[in-house]
């Protein structure tokens, strides 16, 4: 029985920070005139992400916002190849709270990280070939 009453605690608990983190962020939204509904850009993601009063909130409810700024592409390109659309305001909530602290990382987070280390390599890679002088063409 107590088993089942921290259960419903916790479930409780993990909605109301949801609906906290969804209503903030719709505030905020809404005074920097980005529509929460519909698909959300990049570019209004990033800079929702750069404003102080978000920072400040979401490490508040312990997210780890340097690591969600760095994964915000990686997320918006995994929902696009996914589910073939642009990443939504229900999306952005959902990988925010993921990123808390708290939670433990999942076999699809560590998916998402070796996808983020290829992606970098290999656009490193192309530059480092790009730029290589003239005279170690004969290495390769």
């Amino acid at each position: 029985m107590v088993n089942v009453i921290d259960i419903v605690a916790a479930s409780e608990r993990e909605g109301l920070a949801v609906s906290t983190v969804a209503l903030n962020l719709r505030q905020v939204m809404k005074r920097m005139g980005i529509s929460t509904e519909g698909p959300i850009s990049k570019a209004a993601i990033n800079e929702l992400l750069l404003e102080a009063e978000v920072v400040n909130f979401l490490y508040g409810v312990d997210v780890d916002v340097v690591s969600l700024v760095e994964m915000i592409d990686q997320v918006y390109e995994d929902i696009l190849e996914r589910e073939g659309r642009p990443l939504e305001f229900g999306d952005l909530v959902e990988t925010i709270m993921n990123l808390r602290g708290s939670n433990p990382a999942t076999v699809q987070d560590l998916k998402a990280s070796i996808r983020a280390v290829k992606m970098a390599m290999s656009i490193e890679m192309y530059l480092t070939w790009k730029q290589k002088p003239r005279s170690l063409s004969f290495v390769v």
